[in-house]
């Protein structure tokens, strides 16, 4: 029987449901108005407005999910072009709180020595990347300004104001408040990255319960899209974090992409490019300012989600509480987000490259095998540092990805099996039935994770209607296995007569998956206005402690041989070194 005439093999496709993050109705006017700055009500009016429609767009308070005229759920995306208008009202939404902690001025002036990031494919090009890692939130090291201080927060800020937005916490299933600008910031993302996973996995669902001839390409690409956008606003929430986002799994392939001849000298073995002074001078630079900001810090451990302990240290004090919030502390939660929403679109590709009339298994075994290392790496992640770990949503999440991880491990198998039969010659039939009997076994060993994951996505309301969906695919993966199996197994003791090998070697993983960049925000144009920018009560920003002793110094207040005093008891204090001043590019 030819393989394009066999039903293909349905991935598993089922998508994890990550939780409802809504929160309730903001009311800005009302809250905000004990804050209110005298003689500015007008503009405080339309900064309250502006508040309330942007957050409301969001469709995360638990009022904002609309309905149809019999009270149906009614998606937000029926379109791509919907994706990028709800990234632009989630921007939207965003600038206007970076208004509570960020002036637009510092904003708009973003420091004036940047490296970017170049490639390292020679010697000479390597000179360019610094030895060690970031040491700041903006990538960098600290930069002095102008005037001698840090290049840190406004003297007044706005942020402990908006204290009073409520948030359902994921983890833990309770509401806690946002206590600043920059916990609703982080919030807002976070819910508005779930929210859009949420309508990938219903269209992922609805795909899943037709026939795969019969698959709805538009659909498909949307929920595609979807969860490809939703990686990159959980990046976008790390990034908000002070975290680090960190990748997993292979490195994105553009298959459309001719690859590059390599350098003629690079052939000839010799790449030996000589630097100029102008590289050696900035490599010197970028080394010496990345080993005085580890000298500062040396306390700094780096986190499990790739980020720095110090980083919250280094922040402006509004994410000093952030560990209170278990869906945000670390960044460890919209990091294993992130993963898992990368790895369920590319779950995707391999659903679209099956419904092909003539499906190319050995990308499918690779596409897989790298899916498989997605979910091992989400697993882990969720065991070992996840916070309130044991708590129900966490420990769904954790058998979900223990699952998939070896459900694609079995099925890459099953994939080179698929390769081998295709060939139709005796050492192929032979081989296939070696991986085949592998991919089975594998099977087998998925089954009871299957089991657990299924027992408890059951004690959760939203979970037990999709699971009948669930089940059948699962089985149809069996079955398939079991059916190519036979076919090759009848094919060899009737035609062939070869001996059964050994299984093939797991293939390299393969990634065509990339997270959609969240669009850059700036401080929104409505605090440009200097009526709406001095319509709050300012809070005194604490000063950072290096930046006070250096400013509370007077200019001719240090030589050689003469000390500082204490303001205490008048003992001569021991001269301290102050950030800025190592982190001075010289």
């Amino acid at each position: 029987m030819a393989t394009s005439q066999r039903q293909p093999l349905p991935p598993c496709c089922h998508a994890v449901h990550p939780g409802a993050k809504d929160t309730t109705k903001a009311r800005f006017k009302t809250e905000l108005s004990a804050v209110a700055a005298a003689g500015r009500q007008d503009a405080f009016a339309r900064l309250a407005a502006a508040l309330t429609d942007t957050r409301s767009a969001l469709q995360l308070d638990r009022s904002g999910f609309g309905g149809g005229a019999k009270g149906e759920r009614v998606s937000r995306f029926s379109a791509v072009d919907d994706i990028q208008s709800y990234m632009a009202e989630v921007a939207a939404y965003l600038s206007l709180v970076k208004g509570f902690y960020s002036s637009p001025a510092a904003s708009a002036n973003p420091p004036a020595v940047s490296y970017a990031s170049v490639d390292a494919s020679t010697p000479a090009s390597t000179l360019r990347q610094p030895l060690i890692g970031d040491h700041s939130p903006l990538g960098g090291v600290l930069l002095e300004d102008s005037d001698g201080g840090s290049g840190a927060a406004p003297t007044a800020s706005y942020s402990a104001h908006l204290k009073f937005c409520v948030w359902k916490d994921v983890l833990t299933n309770t509401q806690l408040h946002a206590l600043n600008a920059r916990h609703e910031y982080a919030q807002a993302l976070l819910a508005s990255g779930i929210f859009m996973v949420n309508e990938a996995r219903e269209k992922v669902d609805a795909l899943l319960g037709g026939r795969l001839s019969e698959l709805d390409e538009t659909q498909l690409k949307l929920a595609y899209q979807l969860f490809l956008s939703a990686a990159g606003v959980f990046d976008a929430c790390l990034e908000a974090l002070d975290v680090t986002p960190r990748a997993v799994g292979a490195a994105h392939t553009d298959l459309s992409v001719v690859p590059e001849p390599e350098p003629a000298a690079a052939v000839n073995g010799d790449s030996r490019d000589i630097p100029d002074d102008d590289m050696m001078e900035k490599w010197r630079a970028e080394q010496l300012n990345a080993d005085a900001a580890s000298r500062t810090e040396p306390g700094a451990t780096t986190t499990a989600a790739g980020g720095s302990s110090a980083a919250v240290s280094r922040s402006d004090g509004d994410l000093a509480q952030i560990h209170r919030v278990p869906d945000l502390a670390h960044g460890r939660y919209p990091q294993l987000l992130a993963w898992l929403a990368l790895a369920e679109a590319q779950e995707l590709v391999i659903l679209r490259g099956m419904s092909r009339e003539f499906v190319d298994f050995s990308l499918m075994a690779k596409l897989s095998m790298d899916i498989a290392t997605r979910y091992r790496e989400s697993n882990a992640l969720a065991t070992q540092t996840l916070p309130c770990a044991t708590s129900p949503q966490a420990d769904k999440v954790r058998l979900y990805a223990t699952f998939k991880a070896h459900y694609y491990v079995a099925i890459s198998v099953y994939f080179q099996g698929a390769a081998c039969m295709e060939r139709e010659d005796a050492a192929s039939c032979a081989q296939a039935i070696a991986n085949f009997k592998k991919a089975k076994l594998l099977m087998q060993q998925v089954a009871p994770r299957k089991q657990r994951y299924e027992e408890k996505a059951r004690q959760q309301k939203e979970d037990r209607e999709r699971l009948d969906t669930f089940k059948a695919i699962y089985v149809r993966s069996e079955q398939i296995v079991d059916r190519d199996l036979d076919i090759m197994t009848h094919r060899n003791d009737s035609v062939y007569y070869e001996r059964i090998p050994e299984a093939e070697a797991a293939v390299e993983p393969l990634s065509l998956v990339r997270a959609t960049a969240f669009p850059a925000v700036d401080v929104h144009a409505l605090w440009r206005d200097a009526d709406v920018a001095t319509c709050l009560k300012p809070i005194a920003a604490p000063v950072p402690a290096g930046a006070a002793a250096t400013r509370s110094t007077p200019a001719t207040g240090t030589s050689a041989g003469i000390g500082t005093t204490s303001s205490v008891n008048g003992s001569p204090a021991p001269p301290r070194q102050s950030c800025c001043e190592s982190c001075v590019i010289s």
